[in-house]
């Protein structure tokens, strides 16, 4: 784990300024240590693929951030417009769940916080299909959420009965931002609707939605495998 928590304070800078462009509004993220996993179908994919997430307890060797660890089968080349993106990304997020930096580890895609808010490399094949390139761009802006990997940040920040709207950002494709929200168990992804099934403890467990008239499961959490456990901050090793 050290050699990771020392490639995000490269990226970070942890007391960067850019830590703290977007003040938190309100903590969203449960306490604890939190782990599942499940099936998704994300942009360009029609059939469910598995995933496995963990999200660990704010660390301050990270600056009080949170470390997500992903496993999951990223979208296609072509539906990101180029990108190339690994399988087991570290995704650092704040308070408010909303993404700090990117590492993903099995390429040159990184995502970092800069003076425009992010800067984002990208593994990029160009449309003439030659070789690939580092492509760099900025985003300007507040912090959001990663318009990819949205269903899995909605399946960690959800609770029943609560309502959030926070900028939904393309950072590894070329869509344009838009806005993610929930209220209750009807959320919103761009022009993407949703209903939320929640289980027992009213944590999300399955996102619906309708498409050509007929109701597509986009995401199921299969089990939760811890729920708020740890009381301290994880220690580097």
């Amino acid at each position: 784990m050290r050699i990771f928590i020392v490639v995000f304070l490269f990226l970070i800078g942890v007391q960067s300024h850019a830590a703290e462009k977007t003040a938190d509004t309100g903590i969203i993220l449960p306490p604890g240590i939190w782990e599942c996993h499940g099936s998704v179908t994300l942009r360009g994919q029609t059939a469910p693929e598995r995933f496995w997430l963990r999200l660990l307890m704010p660390d301050p060797a990270l600056g009080r951030h949170r470390l997500m660890q992903l496993v999951y089968t990223p979208p296609s080349v072509t539906a990101l417009g180029g990108t190339h993106l690994a399988d087991t990304p570290f995704v650092l997020l704040d308070a408010r769940s909303l993404v700090v930096a990117w590492n993903d580890r099995g390429s040159s895609t990184v995502m970092q916080p800069g003076k425009a808010t992010y800067v984002v490399s990208r593994d990029r094949t160009p449309s003439d299909h030659s070789n690939i390139i580092l492509d760099e761009h900025k985003i300007t802006g507040e912090r959001g959420w990663d318009r990819t990997i949205a269903p899995l940040l909605l399946a960690l920040a959800w609770r029943r009965d609560t309502s959030m709207s926070m900028p939904c950002i393309d950072f590894f494709g070329d869509e344009p931002a838009t806005t993610m929200s929930w209220q209750g168990e009807a959320a919103r992804c761009g022009t993407d609707v949703w209903r939320i099934e929640a289980d027992g403890q009213g944590r999300l467990q399955s996102l619906k939605q309708v498409r050509d008239g007929a109701t597509v499961t986009v995401l199921t959490v299969a089990e939760w495998l811890a729920t708020g456990t740890g009381t301290t901050s994880p220690e580097s090793k």
